[in-house]
């Protein structure tokens, strides 16, 4: 199995997500840290590259995977509305996690589909 640019860009942005809730946590003075809303609109910005670049623009693509990314993008969604609005630090840890499984099913679902027949013959006759 290959490593694409698509799982690079992916792993990246939750090993950011990672370095994010480190630096909330240790009360790191990096700019925009001081404030719950903003690690929770960060981790929802990282979370949105990760459900962009490893569902949306993902030619191996079927059915139960999209409903997957769809679902994903959704319980997303709401954490980030919950944490945006009720702003508790509890939340950034869920992000944290809402954005590790975002990863997680994105990396999985390359590994597995690029390893069907059906996923060689649409990869290469698209």
């Amino acid at each position: 199995m290959k490593i694409t640019w698509k799982d690079a860009i992916t792993t990246l942005s939750a090993g950011g997500a990672g370095v994010l809730t480190v630096a909330y946590y240790n009360d790191y003075t990096w700019p925009l840290m001081s404030s719950t809303r903003w690690v929770v609109g960060g981790l929802a910005a990282l979370a949105a590259v990760i459900l962009i670049i490893g569902f949306v623009f993902d030619k191996l693509s079927n059915l139960n995977w999209d409903l997957l990314g769809i679902s994903l993008a959704l319980a997303t969604g709401f954490i980030t509305a919950m944490g945006l609005s009720i702003a508790v630090s509890g939340y950034v840890v869920t992000m944290l996690a809402a954005v590790l499984v975002t990863w997680l099913v994105s990396v999985s679902h390359h590994f597995l589909e690029q390893d069907t027949p059906y996923a060689h013959h649409k990869f290469f006759h698209a």
